[in-house]
């Protein structure tokens, strides 16, 4: 994978994913600072590589969302 993910959703999300490794939306002031961002990020090979090499997860430990024991969990509840 060589894209960094834009995100612009729950502003918690900060918990779970570590912010430093995509374009959180909410971090910036308008859409406008997300679109220079993004801009910069295109264009300057050095910020896009400090942005890649970031893990995703807080502490590169897998949140509690995508841990297998948790899926499995969650889908017997769903599904009986």
């Amino acid at each position: 994978m060589n894209s960094i993910p834009v995100y612009w959703g729950n502003e918690e999300i900060g918990s779970d994913f570590n912010t430093k490794s995509f374009v959180n939306c909410n971090a910036y002031e308008s859409l406008d600072k997300v679109i220079e961002r993004i801009i910069e990020l295109d264009t300057n090979e050095d910020a896009y590589q400090v942005v890649m090499e970031e893990t995703p997860f807080v502490n590169n430990e897998v949140n509690r969302f995508v841990k297998k024991e948790n899926l499995i969990n969650f889908f017997r509840e769903i599904f009986g």
